[in-house]
């Protein structure tokens, strides 16, 4: 089971360059692109985060 990783950020080049080098090291992420989405992921969903960035 990977390590499962939240990224919040405005920018979509940010998201899309930390997603790309978190997932080459093995870990499971997802993307946000503000904060209310960011909110929804990390409390609305059934997904259980180990990091939020």
């Amino acid at each position: 089971m990977a390590t499962k990783i939240l990224v919040i950020d405005d920018d979509l080049n940010i998201c899309n360059l930390l997603q790309m080098y978190l997932e080459k090291e093995g870990y499971e992420v997802r993307t946000a692109n503000d904060g209310v989405e960011g909110v929804w992921l990390s409390v609305c969903t059934s997904l259980i985060w180990s990091f939020l960035i």
